[in-house]
C-alpha cells in the first residue's frame, strides 16, 4: 500500500493523494481561469518581448550599415519572447469558454501582420549583411559570418512560423467556436 495507503474518512476511502487535496484551499479546475492564466502570462511575455525590441531600435540610424546589421540580428535573436508571449495569448482565447471569434481572428491577423513586418526585415537583412560582412576586418569576419548564418535561418523561420500560426488561428476559428 505505502504512498497511496488507503484510509476510512466519513465512509469514503481516500489516497494519499486524495487527503492531500483536502488542505486549506483548492484550485479551481475550469478551462476560463487556465485560459485567463494563458493570456495573463502571455502578455507578461509579450510586453518585455516587444519593449526589449523596441529599445534596439532607438535612436534610429538608417542608412549605417553597422547598425542595420546590429539592430536586425538582435532583433531576429530577440523575437522568440515575443512569440512566445503572443503564441501564449492566442492559445489562451481560443481555449478561453468566453472568446468571440472576431477575438480569434484579431490575434490571426496580428500573426500575420507579424510575418509581413519579419519578412520585410528579412528583406532588409540580406541586402546589410553582404556588405558588413565585406566591411569586416579580418579578425572580425569570422564572427560576422556565423552571425549571418544563425540570423540567415531566424530570416527565414521566423514569417514562417508567425504565418502559419497566423493561418491556422483564422481556418481554426469555425472548429474552435462553432
Amino acid at each position: 500500500m505505502g504512498a497511496e495507503a488507503r484510509q476510512v474518512h466519513t465512509g469514503r476511502v481516500l489516497l494519499a493523494h486524495e487527503r492531500a487535496a483536502e488542505g486549506r484551499f483548492r484550485l479551481r479546475d475550469s478551462d476560463a481561469t487556465s485560459a485567463s492564466l494563458l493570456v495573463a502570462i502571455g502578455s507578461a511575455f509579450a510586453v518585455v518581448g516587444l519593449a526589449d525590441l523596441a529599445l534596439l531600435w532607438t535612436p534610429l540610424r538608417f542608412g549605417n550599415p553597422a547598425w542595420e546589421f546590429a539592430t536586425l540580428s538582435q532583433t531576429f535573436t530577440n523575437v522568440p519572447m515575443a512569440g512566445l508571449g503572443l503564441l501564449l495569448m492566442a492559445y489562451g482565447l481560443v481555449r478561453h469558454p468566453h472568446s468571440s471569434a472576431l477575438s480569434v481572428r484579431v490575434a490571426a491577423v496580428v500573426f500575420l501582420l507579424v510575418a509581413a513586418i519579419l519578412a520585410a526585415l528579412g528583406m532588409l537583412y540580406v541586402t546589410v549583411a553582404p556588405e558588413v560582412l565585406r566591411q569586416a576586418a579580418p579578425e572580425t569576419a569570422d564572427a560576422v559570418g556565423r552571425t549571418i548564418i544563425k540570423n540567415a535561418v531566424e530570416v527565414i523561420a521566423y514569417p514562417l512560423v508567425f504565418a502559419a500560426i497566423g493561418v491556422f488561428l483564422w481556418r481554426g476559428v469555425e472548429r474552435v467556436r462553432p
